[in-house]
């Protein structure tokens, strides 16, 4: 069975944070060193990398692993919309909550009652999707579980493995302070080891996978559409 798009970016994207950690974890063990110097007269010397520096390149980490969780979430969003598109869907047959989200939407942006009207039907869902994916930098495992409520999404991808996915906030936190300048990239890695972050990183990663797989489940259960009942008056 081929995988789909998102379980394949995400592969391709935890990929590069997790080839950077054992990256890192090469230059913790003294395994990676740096030849200074010139190579063609073998006037060149081997140094350590300077322990300031070491931390600097720890602490990249976490933007990079908060780049691969909005990039993930963004692309899920993406995917529930490009199969409403896909299959023709009208705001008329979304279930009740995915109807909510898209007039708030709409409202957000300011249009006039009779530009977010139910009878428009697909062009209302295309526009509101065009207007979705700023997180404005605080993604974490509780403003995920609210987004994908939105569309009337469960998420499942709790427990042990992942900590519930409270590393998503120690990440979204440590870039927030670097972003904003309220850390330097040395202060912030300075309690890490490169085992440290790597453990992050997997537990985030699993925590992503099982995002993944939820919206998956979602759309190809068609569970945003609406339940008779719903209509029912």
């Amino acid at each position: 069975m081929s995988q789909s798009r998102l379980v394949q970016e995400l592969q391709e994207k935890s990929k590069e944070v997790k080839k950077y950690c054992l990256f890192l974890k090469a230059i913790e063990t003294k395994a990676i060193k740096l030849s200074m110097g010139n190579h063609l007269t073998d006037k060149n010397k081997i140094k350590d990398f300077n322990p300031e520096l070491e931390k600097t390149l720890k602490a990249t980490v976490f933007l990079l692993l908060y780049n691969l969780i909005e990039s993930t979430i963004r692309s899920v969003i993406e995917y529930i919309y490009d199969d409403l598109e896909k299959n023709h869907v009208s705001f008329d047959n979304l279930n009740q909550t995915f109807q909510n989200h898209i007039i708030k939407v709409l409202r957000d942006f300011s249009l006039k009652d009779k530009d977010w009207q139910p009878g428009i039907a697909t062009n209302i869902i295309i526009f509101a999707a065009e207007k979705e994916g700023s997180f404005a930098g605080n993604l974490d495992a509780k403003k995920i579980r609210e987004i994908l409520g939105f569309y009337g999404i469960q998420v499942t991808s709790q427990g042990r493995t992942t900590r519930n996915g409270n590393d998503l906030e120690i990440v979204k936190e440590a870039r927030k302070d670097l972003a904003h300048g309220h850390s330097s990239f040395s202060e912030k890695s300075r309690n890490y080891t490169s085992d440290d972050l790597f453990a992050i990183q997997k537990r985030v990663v699993l925590y992503l996978r099982g995002i993944v797989q939820d919206v998956e489940n979602y759309v190809n259960e068609q569970e945003y559409l609406s339940l008779p009942s719903d209509n029912s008056s």
